[in-house]
């Protein structure tokens, strides 16, 4: 559900840009992935923390979604196969989020347009 939001955020976006030129599918992608980041890292933050810290937290002044449940089940929902992120646990303890999703990967995002008049 979160990507296809991001998504279509993106797409909205884009949409709304004023400056014709930009309409193109980078665009969207760039939005899509920078959202998505986001997204991530707001989640892992969120997981990363001890049940003993989050429990007594009232969910009211949490985000809709961000009350974390646990951090097994953020990387079963986000690192899975590390397409996304990948979830690095040490033995010291402590979780860190290592994002993966850039305009470079999983799959690479269709190139930006040419600049008008520019010579290739």
């Amino acid at each position: 559900m979160a990507l296809r939001l991001c998504f279509l955020h993106g797409v909205w976006c884009v949409h709304k840009d004023l400056d014709p030129a930009r309409h193109h599918s980078h665009a969207v992608v760039a939005h899509v992935v920078a959202a998505l980041r986001c997204l991530l890292w707001a989640q892992f933050r969120m997981t990363a923390l001890s049940d003993d810290l989050l429990d007594p937290l009232p969910t009211a002044i949490l985000n809709a979604q961000l009350k974390a449940t646990k951090l097994a089940e953020f990387k079963a929902a986000w690192a899975h196969r590390r397409v996304l992120c990948e979830v690095v646990e040490p033995a010291a303890g402590g979780a860190q989020l290592r994002v993966l999703v850039s305009l470079s990967g999983p799959v690479v995002a269709p190139a930006a347009p040419a600049a008008a008049g520019a010579v290739g």
